[in-house]
């Protein structure tokens, strides 16, 4: 039976044979650890996108929700009627709007915009509706509203010769989110006129000025000025700033009185703020007893305008 013997493998060939063996094994544990980190790498982008929707879904609803109490209030309590053919009437239910807020002053309207918002005020808090709306609500998660607020450094009853408004920024859309492309001249113009409602009467503004400025630098806040040069000297200052071209042209600064500025962040860099101001064309009182001219009346008498038209009541 020798002739049937398997040939005996050399050492060489063994160790050849034993090796490959071992590669084929080492490749396939490579392999498959490979496979579980893939597994492991799908699992936790799985997780991550599960969790970005989540993110989003929460961040969509924040808005709508923030969207839908203002929406609610002006439905409910703002009524806008045509007075002519170029100016707009209002009716306000301050009585349940303070229920609601006491803190209400006013409320800001610009036609053919989304702004039409109740306005509050704290006085010496900037801070407080930063991150509460108009019902005193704060958004544990997503966008944050906030209220449109007059300055804490004004007085409640808009009788400073200088009135700052200030309101968020929204990626939607909402709240002051299309003042920041007010620094284009074409979009400026096509929304020259704003209102300023109140419970003694109603503000005509025309808008003259936008600015970008520094968010850290509050010199611009100036409510009040110890001489009419020194008003003017502020108002020549804006208009040297201003990034716009109004048409039609403002008059001159000498003629603007009882101005409103109103502020919002800029997304793209928010070390800067976007700044549209407005001067007032009239007072229309809430009685009806005749509107104000404020640009002919002057400085003195359009401080005053506020409070004569609350004597008139009385």
């Amino acid at each position: 039976m020798v002739g049937n013997k398997r040939p005996v493998p050399d050492e060489a060939q063994m160790s050849r044979e034993a090796y490959g063996s071992e590669e084929a094994k080492a490749q396939r544990k490579k392999r498959k650890k490979k496979r579980r980190l893939w597994t492991v790498v799908f699992w936790v982008a799985i997780v991550v996108l599960v969790g970005c929707g989540g993110v989003l879904g929460a961040l969509i609803w924040s808005y709508h929700q923030g969207d839908a109490v203002y929406e609610e209030l002006a439905a409910d309590h703002l009524q806008v009627m045509e007075a002519s053919a170029d100016e707009l009437d209002f009716s306000v239910d301050w009585d349940a709007l303070r229920a609601i807020n006491e803190d209400l002053v006013g409320w800001v309207y610009m036609p053919d915009t989304p702004i039409s918002y109740p306005i509050v005020h704290r006085d010496g808090d900037d801070q407080y509706y930063l991150h509460r709306n108009f019902n005193r609500e704060s958004s544990q998660f997503g966008a944050e509203h906030g209220a449109i607020m007059l300055s804490g450094d004004n007085t409640a009853d808009f009788s400073d010769e200088l009135n700052f408004i200030y309101g968020h920024n929204l990626y939607n859309g909402g709240m002051f989110h299309v003042l920041e492309g007010f620094l284009d001249s074409q979009e400026f113009n096509a929304h020259r006129r704003m209102y300023i409602i109140t419970p003694k009467g109603t503000y005509v503004l025309t808008t003259f000025a936008a600015i970008q400025w520094p968010a850290n630098d509050a010199s611009i806040v100036h409510p009040n000025f110890d001489t009419p040069e020194e008003e003017v000297e502020y108002l020549q200052r804006i208009m040297a700033e201003s990034q716009v071209t109004p048409d039609p042209a403002a008059p001159p600064v000498e003629d603007m009185h009882k101005i409103f500025a109103f502020a919002t962040c800029w997304n793209q860099n928010t070390n800067y703020r976007r700044i549209v101001f407005a001067y007032t064309d009239k007072f229309v009182p809430a009685d009806g007893s005749g509107n104000i001219d404020v640009t002919v009346v002057g400085q003195d008498a359009a401080l005053d305008i506020a409070g004569d038209a609350q004597a008139r009541e009385e």
